[in-house]
C-alpha cells in the first residue's frame, strides 16, 4: 500500500516541477520578446510552452529555437542566461554555412 502512495507523490511532485520550469522559461522568452524584440526574432522567434506572441512565428522553427533555448535555460541554473542564448541553433545553422567544407 505504501509503494503506489509513493509513486503518486512522487509523479506528483515531478509534474509540478516541470510546469515550474516551463513557467519559468515562459516568463523569460516573453521578457525578451518585449525587452528586445531584434534578438528575439534572431534567436528564432521562440514561442513559449504556455505564452505565444500575438504576431505569428514560423511554427518549426520557433519549436526548435524554444528547445534550444530551453536547454541553455536549464543549463544556466534556471537563470536567465544571457551569453547562453546566443548558441541556440541558429547559431549553429550560421557557423556551418561559413564553415568551410573538408573534401
Amino acid at each position: 500500500m505504501i509503494v503506489p502512495l509513493t509513486l503518486f507523490i512522487f509523479g506528483l511532485v515531478l509534474f509540478v516541477s516541470i510546469i515550474f520550469v516551463f513557467k519559468r522559461f515562459d516568463v523569460m522568452v516573453y521578457r525578451l520578446y518585449a525587452s528586445d524584440h531584434e534578438r528575439w526574432k534572431k534567436l528564432g522567434s521562440p514561442t513559449g510552452y504556455f505564452w505565444h506572441p500575438a504576431e505569428k512565428a514560423p511554427f518549426f522553427r520557433s519549436m526548435f529555437s524554444r528547445e534550444a533555448l530551453l536547454f541553455s535555460f536549464i543549463g544556466a541554473g534556471l537563470k536567465e542566461p544571457n551569453q547562453a542564448l546566443e548558441p541556440t541553433a541558429t547559431a549553429v545553422t550560421d557557423r556551418a554555412a561559413h564553415a568551410p567544407r573538408q573534401p
